[in-house]
């Protein structure tokens, strides 16, 4: 992997703020460091209406590779509408044109500004399963293709709901959002590497004050490190190192599948609109066999229940390792890639290289955890014991 070269991702902090990110840096250092984007590719773009200026620039920059792209613009509240205007028995047509355009496209970079879950309160959970499974003819052919893909959000992306989510000002998840993003990629990938290595082993143990006690068995299972940077080792590997989310930071794995034993806490989890406290799961032969929290529990219960079979199996545990993230104090802020944060998924895990394909999942975020590979601290208390970290 190469050093990043001097294009900052910065979000201004002298009186022009207001204007935002540097947008043509930001274009030019993904599509030329992150996607390597090569000449005589074709580009597929995904963006909201209000971060058309960000495509722009991402398809000159992609222009100025001798490349070539094709921008997909949706506007805020778009998925809404569509559960109120097209009947849901056409929810399961085959995606034709997404699939078409995968046989002329090898990169997909796509700004993640996720609608607010509130809006889908009311829509019964058998449709949004169906919704998400009709994606997944898509994920598979873009896997088995090699398609590389960028996602520019990574649950982050500042939006007014997930600042008001988290107890913060817009402008101060916009500023942390872009100085996370705005970090040494060739440090990170050392620091990655680090982890990495350390998470080979046999049994990994994750502990907390809050009361998590869980014991999986990580032997000979495959690590994953999301590093900013799709390398051309990442494109030999294929499959899962094909993809990137921004900020980067990530060292994933997929457990042994019936190896999980005791109990995960989440202190602090949201559903929709609904904020849960010690949201926990108990685990036997690496399935959920029970669900209890303090607060929210029926808000999760009303999402679970409905889930098919394979939503009860742990999918995948994923430590951060990006030192620039780090919440503001007195806020709710939850990410996957603070340095030191253990997040463990149940449900789907394909994406994490997994071959658990339920519709159903759920993720959380840890944060004062201590993790063991045989008996090795990787993680103590909430703080990363292994790497070099990547600030910029």
């Amino acid at each position: 992997m190469h050093k990043p070269s001097a294009l900052a991702l910065l979000l201004l902090t002298t009186p022009a703020l207001a204007a935002g990110p540097d947008y043509k840096a930001v274009a030019e250092r993904v599509v030329g460091q992150v996607a390597g984007v090569q000449e005589g590719e074709v580009v597929l773009i995904t963006a909201p209406d209000t971060d058309q200026e960000l495509a722009t620039q991402l398809s000159w920059a992609i222009r100025r590779k001798k490349a070539d792209s094709l921008t997909s613009i949706y506007r805020e509240k778009d998925g809404r509408r569509y559960v109120d205007e097209v009947p849901a028995e056409l929810d399961s047509l085959p995606p034709t044109a997404s699939l078409k355009l995968l046989d002329i496209i090898q990169v997909q970079l796509g700004v993640d500004h996720t609608e607010n879950p509130a809006l889908f309160k009311d829509v019964p959970e058998a449709r949004k399963l169906a919704l998400g499974a009709a994606s997944t003819p898509i994920a598979d052919a873009a896997k088995k293709k090699g398609v590389r893909s960028v996602n520019i959000g990574n649950g982050l992306y500042p939006t007014d709901w997930l600042a008001k989510r988290y107890g913060m000002k817009k402008a101060e998840l916009e500023r942390l959002f872009w100085s996370s993003v705005d970090v040494d990629y060739a440090k990170l990938a050392v620091s990655g590497d680090a982890v990495k290595a350390a998470l080979v082993g046999k049994q990994l143990k994750v502990t907390s004050a809050s009361g998590t006690d869980l014991t999986v068995s990580i032997d000979k299972r495959p690590v994953v490190v999301s590093d900013g940077i799709i390398s051309d080792a990442d494109k030999k590997q294929g499959g899962a190192a094909l993809q990137v989310w921004l900020p980067a930071g990530e060292v994933y794995l997929v457990p042994v599948a019936g190896s999980a034993e005791g109990k995960v806490v989440y202190p602090r989890a949201f559903v929709e609109d609904t904020e849960l406290t010690d949201l926990t799961f108990t685990f036997k032969a690496g399935k959920v066999v029970d669900v209890q929290a303090k607060k929210g529990l029926d808000a999760f219960k009303k999402i679970y229940d409905a889930a098919p079979a394979g939503k009860e199996e742990l999918g995948y545990l994923d430590l951060g390792i990006n030192p620039a993230l780090i919440a503001p104090k007195g806020s709710k802020l939850q990410s996957w890639v603070s340095a030191g944060t253990v997040s463990i998924g149940i449900g789907n895990n394909q994406w994490a290289g997994g071959t658990n394909a339920a519709p159903g999942g759920f993720a959380g975020h840890l944060n004062d955890t201590t993790v063991t590979v045989d008996g090795k601290v990787i993680v103590d208390k909430g703080v990363l014991k292994v790497g070099a970290g990547g600030a910029g």
